[in-house]
């Protein structure tokens, strides 16, 4: 025979059941805009009948269970989804950040709004002409001059620009650095909260959301993979390297290495953070990039070191050649690097100095000039890797930078669309629709309403038994 309070056990777990998945729905209403939030659901299932606790055997036929047990209160969320949204993040975010840099480098170059290097040439052209025909004319020798001086002080300003676009980025490189150890250290302090809290029983969907969005954070600076441990804690490693381990309870404190060529990331035992994603590896790319100046193991990308190398060696030969064609001894330029290649002392001194020819006379001045006009139409080898004019030379950086910013601009895109993509898809599954929450809301109301209407029929049902039956004859 069944226990008499039988039924209201049963009563008394559906009703509250039913009250713990009000109070989920209203949680996940309340947090429809928070973000980062994981829909929650209670997990419940339903009690078996324990026939063992019976002293009187009971009909196998007619048991039925204890009603129903909260087991607990579950989060919606996937976790591939979540491993590849990282993976997307940070391959984004390393195309984003190298499309930005490359930008700086191609507003620098490019010539199609603004006048560069190849007007500059031009203009000196054209005022070597003029001179070819007016030999031992000082104001337009003086012409020539400021033609050459405005070719040297942009190769100057390239360099310089160069040089402050490395100097920005590694600024905020080691900003961003400072932000990467923060969230190690908040995710180090969740860990040890999460698993307190599931020593003692207590739900951490919360905290979990929390953890979630610093790891989102953290993947858009560099690739991450993350490892979920039983007591609740996770370790993130990036490439083969622990940023943090929470099985020996240690968090590495990362630093920029600002090594020319060589920018990098190092942990606090001096140990080299191979990073492979993420806005960090798209900004090393850049800054490191030595192109097809790159010895073996160097970055051979075509980065702000090879534009560098480019333009020195471009200041190299243009001087090289028009001091050799002034005539031994008489050069016109000073310094062989594009920061510091200048009009030398003697031209400044005398505009007629690129006309005072080792042969003497006007007809000899005006040999150099011609062979000068000459050398500035003819292929030279500009620099190792490149044969053709000094124009060409210009053209073919302001083509490289282009092409490159493209790819970059082109990858960015499409590694974005591939995000909002498996973002979307994330958030179907673990986002709060409110069409959803609506129907569970009147679904558990319902439940709850019926539970207590079956606690009330048995409380009337017991009260005709205990307080109206046998009381005839009396």
């Amino acid at each position: 025979m069944r226990s008499t309070f039988y039924g209201f056990e049963i009563a008394k777990s559906g009703i509250q059941a039913a009250q713990t998945g009000l109070d989920v729905t209203g949680e996940n209403m309340a947090n429809i805009s928070t973000e980062g939030y994981s829909r929650q659901v209670v997990d419940q299932f339903a009690n078996r009948d324990n026939s063992d606790s019976y002293k009187i055997s009971q009909n196998a036929n007619t048991v039925v269970g204890m009603g129903v047990t909260v087991k607990g209160i579950k989060q919606i969320r996937d976790n591939f989804l979540d491993i590849r949204y990282r993976d997307a993040n940070s391959e984004y975010q390393a195309f984003s950040k190298g499309a930005s840099v490359m930008t700086d480098i191609k507003n620098i170059l490019d010539e199609t709004q603004t006048d560069g290097l190849n007007v500059m040439l031009k203009e000196l052209y054209s005022n070597l002409q003029v001179l070819s025909r007016n030999a031992g004319d000082v104001e337009i020798s003086s012409l020539v001059r400021s033609s050459a001086r405005k070719v040297t002080e942009t190769l100057n300003q390239y360099d310089s620009q160069l040089d402050t676009i490395t100097a920005q980025q590694t600024f905020d490189m080691n900003v961003a650095v400072e932000n990467v150890n923060t969230l190690l250290s908040k995710i180090d302090g969740l860990n040890d909260t999460m698993k307190t809290e599931k020593l003692q029983g207590n739900t951490t969907n919360e905290l979990e959301d929390q953890r979630n969005i610093y790891l989102d954070q953290l993947s858009s600076f560099l690739n991450v993979s993350v490892e979920k441990n039983a007591d609740g804690s996770v370790s993130i490693k990036t490439g083969g390297t622990y940023l943090l381990n929470a099985q020996t309870d240690t968090v590495s404190t990362l630093s920029v290495i600002a090594d020319p060529g060589n920018l990098h990331i190092e942990n606090e035992n001096g140990a080299t953070i191979g990073v492979t994603g993420g806005s960090f590896y798209g900004l090393m790319e850049v800054l490191n990039g030595k192109g097809c100046y790159a010895a073996s193991g160097e970055n051979s990308y075509r980065g702000v070191l090879y534009y560098k190398s480019a333009l020195d060696d471009f200041a190299k030969a243009f001087a090289n050649t028009i001091n050799t064609l002034n005539g031994v001894g008489k050069p016109l330029f000073d310094g062989t690097a594009a920061k510091d290649i200048t009009i030398s002392d003697d031209w400044i001194a005398d505009a007629n100095y690129i006309t005072a020819s080792q042969i003497g006379g006007n007809n000899g001045a005006n040999d150099n000039i011609l062979k000068m006009i000459s050398a500035m139409d003819s292929i030279t080898g500009v620099s190792p890797y490149f044969n053709g004019t000094f124009g060409d030379y210009t053209l073919s950086l302001m083509s490289d930078v282009g092409i490159d910013l493209d790819y970059k601009n082109v990858m960015s895109k499409s590694s974005n669309l591939v995000l909002a993509s498996i973002s979307n898809q994330r958030e179907s599954i673990m986002g709060v629709s409110l069409n959803e929450e609506t129907a569970s809301l009147l679904q558990y109301q319902k439940a709850f309403e019926a539970s207590s209407r079956f606690m009330t029929t048995l409380d009337e049902a017991l009260d005709v038994i205990i307080n109206r039956m046998g009381v005839v004859g009396r």
